[in-house]
Protein backbone atom coordinates (compact mmCIF):
# COMPACT_ATOMS: atom_id res chain seq x y z
CA UNK A 1 0.00 0.00 0.00
CA UNK A 2 1.09 3.43 -0.94
CA UNK A 3 2.59 5.70 1.99
CA UNK A 4 -0.08 8.44 2.15
CA UNK A 5 2.13 11.71 2.14
CA UNK A 6 2.27 13.02 5.69
CA UNK A 7 4.76 15.23 6.97
CA UNK A 8 5.24 15.09 10.73
CA UNK A 9 4.64 18.78 11.90
CA UNK A 10 7.98 19.65 14.44
CA UNK A 11 8.42 16.27 14.21
CA UNK A 12 5.99 13.63 16.04
CA UNK A 13 4.46 16.21 18.12
CA UNK A 14 1.42 14.28 19.45
CA UNK A 15 3.52 11.48 21.20
CA UNK A 16 7.18 13.42 22.22
CA UNK A 17 8.48 17.10 22.66
CA UNK A 18 8.10 19.18 19.75
CA UNK A 19 11.21 19.70 17.87
CA UNK A 20 13.31 17.09 19.64
CA UNK A 21 15.73 14.13 18.48
CA UNK A 22 12.58 11.95 19.80
CA UNK A 23 9.95 13.37 18.02
CA UNK A 24 12.10 13.32 14.44
CA UNK A 25 13.11 9.77 14.88
CA UNK A 26 9.80 8.74 16.70
CA UNK A 27 8.16 10.27 13.16
CA UNK A 28 10.83 7.45 10.60
CA UNK A 29 10.02 4.46 13.30
CA UNK A 30 6.33 5.15 12.34
CA UNK A 31 7.29 5.06 9.05
CA UNK A 32 6.36 8.33 8.15
CA UNK A 33 8.78 9.16 5.60
CA UNK A 34 9.02 13.36 6.17
CA UNK A 35 8.86 15.72 8.95
CA UNK A 36 9.07 19.28 9.25
CA UNK A 37 11.63 21.25 12.02
CA UNK A 38 12.01 24.75 13.05
CA UNK A 39 15.59 26.38 13.68
CA UNK A 40 17.02 29.12 15.74
CA UNK A 41 20.56 30.59 16.43
CA UNK A 42 22.37 30.52 19.42
CA UNK A 43 24.26 33.69 20.45
CA UNK A 44 27.66 32.33 18.84
CA UNK A 45 25.45 31.21 15.62
CA UNK A 46 24.80 27.10 16.46
CA UNK A 47 21.84 26.10 14.63
CA UNK A 48 19.12 24.38 17.28
CA UNK A 49 15.95 22.84 17.19
CA UNK A 50 13.12 25.22 18.25
CA UNK A 51 10.51 27.34 17.17
CA UNK A 52 10.17 29.74 19.42
CA UNK A 53 13.35 32.75 20.52
CA UNK A 54 12.42 32.04 24.06
CA UNK A 55 12.74 28.81 26.25
CA UNK A 56 9.92 29.10 28.66
CA UNK A 57 7.22 27.17 26.87
CA UNK A 58 9.55 23.57 25.93
CA UNK A 59 12.27 24.14 28.91
CA UNK A 60 9.93 25.40 31.99
CA UNK A 61 12.94 28.69 31.94
CA UNK A 62 12.48 31.76 29.96
CA UNK A 63 15.60 32.89 28.28
CA UNK A 64 16.29 34.03 25.05
CA UNK A 65 17.95 31.47 23.20
CA UNK A 66 19.45 33.49 21.14
CA UNK A 67 21.51 35.51 23.43
CA UNK A 68 23.14 32.80 25.10
CA UNK A 69 26.02 30.52 23.36
CA UNK A 70 26.15 26.99 22.64
CA UNK A 71 28.26 25.71 25.54
CA UNK A 72 25.34 27.25 27.83
CA UNK A 73 22.19 25.61 26.07
CA UNK A 74 22.85 22.05 25.09
CA UNK A 75 22.53 21.47 28.81
CA UNK A 76 19.07 22.22 28.36
CA UNK A 77 16.31 19.71 28.76
CA UNK A 78 13.18 19.97 26.64
CA UNK A 79 10.24 18.14 27.99
CA UNK A 80 7.83 20.24 27.47
CA UNK A 81 5.88 20.13 30.55
CA UNK A 82 2.53 22.51 29.42
CA UNK A 83 1.99 18.90 28.14
CA UNK A 84 3.76 15.80 28.97
CA UNK A 85 5.21 17.41 32.91
CA UNK A 86 8.15 15.21 33.78
CA UNK A 87 7.92 12.36 31.30
CA UNK A 88 10.55 13.43 28.95
CA UNK A 89 12.72 15.41 31.83
CA UNK A 90 16.04 13.94 30.36
CA UNK A 91 15.60 15.24 26.86
CA UNK A 92 17.84 17.99 25.35
CA UNK A 93 17.47 20.88 23.00
CA UNK A 94 19.31 19.31 19.98
CA UNK A 95 21.53 21.28 17.51
CA UNK A 96 20.50 20.94 14.11
CA UNK A 97 24.59 19.08 13.56
CA UNK A 98 23.67 16.67 16.14
CA UNK A 99 20.56 15.65 14.10
CA UNK A 100 22.17 15.59 11.02
CA UNK A 101 24.51 13.41 12.28
CA UNK A 102 21.82 11.22 14.05
CA UNK A 103 20.04 10.66 10.98
CA UNK A 104 22.73 9.96 8.20
CA UNK A 105 22.28 6.67 8.27
CA UNK A 106 18.41 6.32 8.27
CA UNK A 107 16.55 5.37 5.17
CA UNK A 108 14.98 7.74 2.60
CA UNK A 109 12.80 10.61 3.91
CA UNK A 110 12.64 14.24 3.72
CA UNK A 111 13.45 16.87 6.65
CA UNK A 112 11.78 20.35 6.18
CA UNK A 113 13.75 22.99 7.80
CA UNK A 114 11.92 26.24 8.77
CA UNK A 115 14.12 28.77 9.03
CA UNK A 116 12.69 31.07 11.62
CA UNK A 117 12.68 34.71 11.48
CA UNK A 118 13.29 35.73 14.60
CA UNK A 119 16.81 34.37 14.07
CA UNK A 120 17.01 36.26 10.60
CA UNK A 121 16.09 39.19 11.53
CA UNK A 122 18.86 39.57 14.52
CA UNK A 123 22.01 37.43 12.70
CA UNK A 124 21.11 38.20 8.96
CA UNK A 125 20.37 35.78 6.17
CA UNK A 126 23.48 34.53 4.88
CA UNK A 127 25.43 33.63 8.37
CA UNK A 128 22.01 31.82 9.20
CA UNK A 129 22.14 30.46 6.00
CA UNK A 130 25.74 29.11 6.09
CA UNK A 131 25.21 27.89 9.76
CA UNK A 132 22.02 25.47 8.22
CA UNK A 133 24.07 24.24 5.38
CA UNK A 134 27.02 23.48 7.09
CA UNK A 135 25.23 21.72 10.00
CA UNK A 136 22.75 19.93 7.50
CA UNK A 137 25.59 19.00 5.19
CA UNK A 138 25.47 14.97 6.35
CA UNK A 139 21.95 14.61 4.71
CA UNK A 140 21.57 17.94 2.49
CA UNK A 141 20.22 16.05 -0.13
CA UNK A 142 17.19 14.66 1.78
CA UNK A 143 16.51 18.52 3.06
CA UNK A 144 14.42 21.66 1.77
CA UNK A 145 15.08 25.13 3.38
CA UNK A 146 11.30 26.69 4.09
CA UNK A 147 10.62 30.16 5.53
CA UNK A 148 8.00 32.73 5.84
CA UNK A 149 11.14 35.02 4.55
CA UNK A 150 10.83 34.63 0.92
CA UNK A 151 14.07 36.45 0.20
CA UNK A 152 16.04 34.13 2.20
CA UNK A 153 15.08 31.29 0.59
CA UNK A 154 16.15 33.26 -3.01
CA UNK A 155 19.56 34.15 -1.36
CA UNK A 156 19.64 30.29 -0.55
CA UNK A 157 19.11 28.85 -4.25
CA UNK A 158 21.87 30.88 -5.08
CA UNK A 159 24.28 30.53 -1.61
CA UNK A 160 23.17 26.65 -0.67
CA UNK A 161 21.54 25.25 -3.86
CA UNK A 162 19.31 23.60 -1.25
CA UNK A 163 15.31 23.18 -2.11
CA UNK A 164 13.13 25.49 -0.99
CA UNK A 165 9.59 25.82 -0.16
CA UNK A 166 8.30 29.44 0.71
CA UNK A 167 5.34 29.23 3.54
CA UNK A 168 2.22 31.49 2.81
CA UNK A 169 0.79 34.39 4.63
CA UNK A 170 -1.69 35.08 1.88
CA UNK A 171 -2.55 33.07 -0.86
CA UNK A 172 -2.11 35.76 -3.51
CA UNK A 173 1.79 35.56 -2.27
CA UNK A 174 1.73 32.02 -5.14
CA UNK A 175 0.89 33.66 -8.09
CA UNK A 176 3.43 36.66 -7.17
CA UNK A 177 6.16 38.09 -9.21
CA UNK A 178 8.54 37.19 -6.48
CA UNK A 179 7.70 33.47 -5.83
CA UNK A 180 7.16 32.59 -9.93
CA UNK A 181 10.81 33.82 -10.19
CA UNK A 182 11.65 31.74 -7.45
CA UNK A 183 10.44 28.34 -8.96
CA UNK A 184 10.24 26.97 -5.88
CA UNK A 185 9.98 23.24 -5.50
CA UNK A 186 7.26 23.01 -2.83
CA UNK A 187 4.88 25.78 -1.32
CA UNK A 188 3.59 25.69 2.14
CA UNK A 189 0.15 27.03 2.48
CA UNK A 190 -2.55 26.75 5.83
CA UNK A 191 -5.83 25.07 5.22
CA UNK A 192 -7.71 27.67 6.05
CA UNK A 193 -6.66 30.25 3.13
CA UNK A 194 -7.43 27.66 0.43
CA UNK A 195 -10.66 27.82 -1.85
CA UNK A 196 -12.80 25.73 -0.54
CA UNK A 197 -13.67 23.73 -4.02
CA UNK A 198 -11.75 23.14 -6.93
CA UNK A 199 -8.34 22.32 -8.42
CA UNK A 200 -5.25 23.83 -6.62
CA UNK A 201 -2.67 22.98 -9.30
CA UNK A 202 -3.34 26.40 -10.97
CA UNK A 203 -2.97 28.14 -7.56
CA UNK A 204 0.29 26.92 -7.37
CA UNK A 205 2.09 25.97 -10.95
CA UNK A 206 4.56 23.48 -10.88
CA UNK A 207 5.63 23.29 -7.10
CA UNK A 208 4.15 20.77 -4.55
CA UNK A 209 1.92 21.90 -2.02
CA UNK A 210 2.64 20.77 1.46
CA UNK A 211 -1.12 22.19 3.01
CA UNK A 212 -1.10 22.51 7.20
CA UNK A 213 -2.71 22.06 9.54
CA UNK A 214 -4.79 18.86 8.71
CA UNK A 215 -6.65 17.10 11.50
CA UNK A 216 -8.70 15.53 9.71
CA UNK A 217 -8.55 12.35 7.45
CA UNK A 218 -11.76 13.21 5.17
CA UNK A 219 -10.28 16.69 4.60
CA UNK A 220 -6.85 15.55 3.92
CA UNK A 221 -8.25 13.08 0.89
CA UNK A 222 -10.40 15.42 -0.18
CA UNK A 223 -7.21 17.93 -0.35
CA UNK A 224 -4.99 15.29 -1.80
CA UNK A 225 -7.81 14.33 -4.41
CA UNK A 226 -7.53 18.69 -5.51
CA UNK A 227 -3.95 18.35 -6.21
CA UNK A 228 -2.09 18.85 -2.72
CA UNK A 229 1.42 16.98 -2.54
CA UNK A 230 1.52 16.55 0.68
CA UNK A 231 -0.58 17.20 4.58
CA UNK A 232 1.92 18.64 7.71
CA UNK A 233 -0.32 17.70 11.16
CA UNK A 234 1.18 17.78 14.44
CA UNK A 235 -0.53 13.73 14.58
CA UNK A 236 0.42 12.69 11.59
CA UNK A 237 0.88 9.16 12.76
CA UNK A 238 -2.63 8.39 12.85
CA UNK A 239 -3.60 10.86 10.30
CA UNK A 240 -1.24 8.44 8.18
CA UNK A 241 -2.84 5.10 9.42
CA UNK A 242 -6.98 6.95 8.65
CA UNK A 243 -5.64 8.30 5.06
CA UNK A 244 -4.04 4.91 4.34
CA UNK A 245 -8.11 3.34 4.70
CA UNK A 246 -9.03 5.13 1.79
CA UNK A 247 -6.34 4.16 -0.25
Amino acid sequence: MRRPPVVAHRGLARLFPENTRASVLGALDAGLRMAEIDVQLSSDGVPVLQHDADLARMSGRAGDLRRLPWSRLKGVKMPEPGRFGRRFAREPLESLAGLAGALAGRGAFTLFVELKEESLRRFGRAFMLRSVAEALAPIRGRCVLISFDHEALDLARSATRFPVGPVLRRLDQARGKALRALRAEWTFCDRRLLPARGPLAPLFGASRLCVYEVPEALDGRLLLDRGAAALETFRADTLAQELALYA
